[in-house]
């Protein structure tokens, strides 16, 4: 006998949320990395690559399943990080060239 249609939901949107969180925290740690090396060079790459990947990374959100408070905490909350990186980094003026 087939699965009920919301249990299968249910898993899909559970799979998603672990995909997004997954992802978010690869962001987070690959971020994180390159502020801890303290090279401009690996930073301004490690920066570029997740700004390249924002597109994946957008569409995994939208896929996320996460209501529209949570789809907005969230990318507040990825805005603020990115934001204290980018500071920290100009005050050790990492993105000067």
């Amino acid at each position: 006998m087939p699965e009920p249609r919301t249990r299968n939901a249910s898993r899909r949107l559970s799979s998603m949320n672990a995909e997004t969180e997954m992802m978010l925290q690869m962001l987070r740690r690959e971020l994180l990395l390159a502020l801890e090396s303290k090279d401009p060079t690996v930073f301004k790459m490690k920066l570029n690559w997740i700004l390249e990947d924002t597109r994946e990374y957008a569409d995994l959100v939208l896929r996320s399943g996460f209501d529209s408070e949570g789809k907005t905490a969230l990318h507040i909350a990825v805005e603020i990080q990115f934001t204290e990186a980018v500071s920290w980094a100009f005050s050790f003026n990492f993105l000067l060239p």
